[in-house]
């Protein structure tokens, strides 16, 4: 799956080769010079491999961390990350998507989705009404983590004393 891109290059490569050696061969002037056609096979074997090799390490994996204060994913080696603070996050809910939805960074009609392979995810409801879903091997497992975290921030909140500063300010 991660080698397409590679070997459609080099299937463009060999039609453009092939291309111009029937035009050399057949005695027919040649539609652009040289050049022009050596700065493509440059494109095509240098630039797009190297663009597939960027697009497989940043998006050839996807880590879901869960810290006390928030939920982290990264793609990858972690050139594109984001995280949610718990206290944002309102639901969390096992869900599955769509084969058409794809993966990557996608929009969908409702919600975001972050997602490298399968179709099984948790999607996060978060404050404002934003939905979130980030893909899983194991969405029940990640949603009763979440739902975990979400509780004990809760509590803490609600045990924790007022702050002498809150309390002075409310005063004024």
């Amino acid at each position: 799956m991660t080698l397409l891109p590679l070997a459609a290059a080099v299937a463009v490569v060999l039609l453009l080769v092939a291309q111009d050696l029937h035009r050399r061969a057949s005695g027919a002037p040649l539609p652009v010079d040289d050049s022009i056609t050596a700065g493509r096979l440059v494109l095509l074997l240098v630039v797009l491999p190297i663009v597939t090799v960027l697009m497989i390490a940043s998006f050839g994996s996807l880590t879901v961390m869960g810290h006390p204060d928030r939920l982290e994913i990264r793609f990858g080696i972690g050139w594109i990350r984001r995280s949610w603070p718990i206290r944002e996050i309102v639901g969390v809910e096992p869900v599955r998507n769509h084969w058409f939805h794809g993966w990557g960074i996608r929009w969908l009609p409702g919600a975001f989705l972050y997602n490298v392979s399968g179709l099984d995810a948790v999607e996060l409801t978060l404050r404002g009404g934003t939905r979130v879903r980030i893909g899983t091997p194991d969405p029940s497992g990640l949603a009763g983590f979440v739902r975990e975290r979400i509780e004990t921030a809760a509590a803490a909140r609600k045990s924790a004393p007022a702050s002498p500063s809150t309390s002075q300010e409310a005063k004024r």
